[in-house]
């Protein structure tokens, strides 16, 4: 199935006239957003942290 079809598909959830497709839809949509935007990459340095977050960096070395 292509994605094009895939998206149209479950677009036609949110549209849907049954309030569980409609419930479903926005629970997968909470949950996408969730899983995407707290996901924190292990990888990045303090100080590049620190550097968009500079409170971040005072509470580093205050707890080091």
């Amino acid at each position: 199935m292509s994605q094009l079809k895939r998206e149209e598909i479950v677009l036609s959830w949110s549209l849907s006239y049954f309030y569980l497709l409609r419930m479903l839809f926005k629970t997968m949509k909470l949950l996408t957003l969730l899983v995407f935007f707290t996901q924190v990459p292990s990888n990045i340095p303090i100080i590049l942290i620190s550097f968009y977050f500079p409170c971040l960096l005072i509470f580093y070395i205050i707890i080091s």
